[in-house]
């Protein structure tokens, strides 16, 4: 999906109210964040629902030095993309708690 192309489809994943799927889902939209060492952000709409290698590859191919690190969570659209780009992969395993 590209929202440039379509930013009312955006818009409406954003402030939609009405519906809620639990889980990822085309409902969601996958918001792409990186941060460098020297603190620069790169944050991107990537994909409507489950993120996959091809998304991360559009979004980030070509950004990396080939001595980077690349630091994510578990998700498996990572290696392939990290594999391809010929850089380290470091996953962390991420756990969240929610506080009812």
């Amino acid at each position: 999906m590209n929202f440039k192309k379509d930013p009312v489809m955006l818009e409406n994943l954003l402030s939609s109210s009405n519906t809620y799927k639990r889980g990822i889902s085309n409902d969601q939209t996958c918001i792409l964040t990186c941060k460098d060492r020297s603190g620069n952000l790169y944050v991107k709409p990537a994909c409507i629902g489950r993120l996959e290698t091809a998304d991360v590859e559009k979004c980030l191919q070509g950004r990396f030095a080939s001595d980077a690190v690349l630091v994510t969570d578990s998700h498996n659209a990572y290696p392939g993309f990290a594999h391809k780009e010929r850089i380290q992969l470091e996953q962390i395993e991420v756990f969240i708690i929610w506080d009812a």
